[in-house]
């Protein structure tokens, strides 16, 4: 299994915007010095309190000058907001600068109040728009040149530099939250990217099948790939690694149970069905089925377990979640490198 982490960067009350980039930083340094595979990070927009995120590829540049090894995952670039040329233009550079170490998550998205219209993209288009936008991302980043008519997106024989350095792409997950997607992304042979956080280990166990099921129909046995993501917190003992996170993670489902309280539009229907209770959710439940927290060998066996029943190959970490303090996530990190991740391996 590879290990890598995962963070949104909420930004809590009385917290500096500054002093959280520079701390995502520092994290991101000593994940390759620990050890970890790859750092991911999410693109969402204008709820401070929820995240500060909202340009992770100009996050991962600042990244690939102070690392060497450490793999950049964004996860992910919500694709129906972005001019998908521009995107791939984006993409490459990231990944020319980073000397190909670039992992290019994409989805739909969070439905939150007021970012598709401030986008000006109307939600009941988002899937077409994401279907549409990966198609031409893929395209630009292999045609030279190339060419596409859609209902959104048309190009005319043109050639995007500079190229990726990994070809004939960089690896492309699909983040998913319906049904639908888990179909779709198997269809296409893509990798996809399971939210531990938001939906338990039977939901997804069950749209995993349907994952597999549609990629070996298609003929893709060799490229499916599962990325688990799940809040993960080590401590040297199981009272503490249970109660230290507790006014954080609960900070985050609490916003995240408001900003998804609403109506959400008919194309995301089905997500809503799976997480319209996040924010009724007690830590017991979160505790239980969504998230580990423990001293090592608890978290091993955990990992373990859920390594067997969902099949995934790679596992990301979320440790600084609802702005957990700087000293105890680089903590839980070491702790975690030191003697879980070497049995997983």
């Amino acid at each position: 299994m590879q290990c890598g982490l995962f963070t949104e960067l909420q930004c809590p009350e009385r917290q500096r915007e500054s002093q959280l980039y520079e701390e995502l930083l520092a994290q991101t340094v000593a994940a390759e010095e620990f050890g970890f595979h790859a750092m991911w990070l999410a693109e969402l927009h204008f709820h401070r309190r929820f995240s500060i995120l909202s340009a992770p590829l100009l996050t991962a540049a600042a990244a690939a000058q102070r690392t060497q090894r450490l793999r950049l995952g964004i996860a992910v670039n919500v694709l129906p907001l972005h001019q998908p040329l521009r995107l791939a233009e984006e993409g490459a550079v990231l990944d020319v600068l980073s000397h190909g170490r670039l992992d290019f998550g994409v989805g739909r998205g969070h439905p939150f109040p007021g970012v598709y219209e401030s986008f000006c993209i109307p939600p009941a288009e988002s899937r077409e728009r994401f279907a549409e936008a990966l198609d031409v991302l893929v395209g630009a980043w292999t045609h030279e040149p190339f060419a596409y008519q859609g209902r959104f997106f048309r190009v005319s024989d043109i050639t995007v530099v500079p190229k990726p350095i990994q070809q004939p792409h960089p690896p492309i997950f699909v983040a998913a939250g319906s049904p639908e997607t888990y179909t779709a992304t198997g269809q296409r042979g893509l990798g996809i990217l399971v939210p531990g956080h938001v939906q338990p280990p039977a939901a997804l166990r069950e749209l995993l099948a349907s994952y597999r099921e549609a990629g070996h129909t298609a003929g893709h046995h060799d490229r499916l790939r599962v990325t688990y993501l799940i809040p993960i917190y080590v401590a040297e003992q199981q009272r503490q690694a249970e109660t230290d996170p507790e006014p954080y993670v609960m900070y985050y489902y609490h916003v995240l149970g408001q900003l998804l309280s609403g109506e959400f539009p008919e194309s995301y229907q089905r997500y809503g069905e799976a997480r319209k209770r996040v924010g009724t959710l007690s830590y017991a439940e979160i505790r239980q089925e969504r998230a580990i927290f423990g001293e090592p060998g608890y978290c091993l066996e955990r990992l373990q377990a859920l390594r067997e029943a969902l099949g995934f190959q790679q596992l990301m970490a979320w440790m600084n979640i609802g702005g957990m303090p700087h000293a105890k996530v680089l903590r839980s990190m070491q702790l975690f490198a030191e003697r879980v991740m070497p049995a997983l391996r």
